[in-house]
């Protein structure tokens, strides 16, 4: 079965039903939980998923092993806003525990901090302070051991946006999360951005003139 069928096949279940298989992946096949963890976000996104499984959905992205399963539990919370704030202890943990050793790596790192915009908690501003102060920035800190196409200037422009955009988002109270992407306003993407390395989470990016889908299921 291929990508597309296991994701449908997932997408068909009811919510409940869901929430079990991805329990099972979670144990027998982390790897494979990705996918449910993304029907799951789906269907948040959708307002298919009842408010009274925001602290299951928060124990879940708790325990995820795979980091595709975590950026999308954390988008899933997400899609309740400030409802699912009690997950905030629980996504600034995992946010530390990332090692970005790869673009895969980076895009989860960049959408767990959006989810952390919507999702909020009384200690997301002082963990988004702590995160600016640090000498090396978590995107960057991997050095020579990182493989990828995104360089050392795109993720660090892009990982100091992400924290200046969350940081007013934490401010402000954006809502819900319920768009496939943060918009970003038109202009204001710096130059390799434009080019094609794009801060859009799982979008496709273009490098030297040839589109391509990034390989990471965030």
């Amino acid at each position: 079965m291929g990508q597309p069928d296991v994701l449908g096949s997932c997408a068909a279940l009811p919510w409940r039903a869901l929430l079990a298989l991805y329990a099972d992946l979670a144990t027998d096949s982390p790897d494979h939980a990705t996918w449910a963890a993304i029907a799951l976000r789906n269907k948040a996104r959708l307002g298919e998923l009842p408010e009274s499984v925001i602290p299951i959905l928060a124990l879940c992205l708790r325990d995820a092993a795979a980091p595709g399963a975590v950026v999308n539990l954390a988008k899933a919370l997400a899609a309740f806003g400030r409802e699912a704030s009690i997950a905030s202890p629980f996504l600034i943990e995992r946010i530390r525990q990332l090692h970005v050793t790869d673009d895969e790596l980076f895009w989860v790192l960049d959408g767990c901090l959006y989810a952390l915009g919507f999702i909020g908690g009384k200690d997301a501003p002082a963990f988004l302070e702590e995160l600016g102060r640090l000498p090396v920035s978590p995107a960057i800190r991997a050095g020579r051991v990182y493989q990828g196409e995104l360089t050392v200037e795109d993720r660090t422009e892009m990982f100091k946006r992400a924290l200046e955009k969350v940081g007013r988002m934490l401010a402000s109270d954006p809502g819900c999360w319920r768009g496939r992407a943060t918009k970003l306003a038109s202009g204001s993407l710096p130059p390799r951005e434009k080019r094609g390395v794009l801060d859009a989470r799982g979008a496709t990016a273009k490098k030297d003139g040839k589109a391509k889908k990034h390989r990471g299921l965030v």
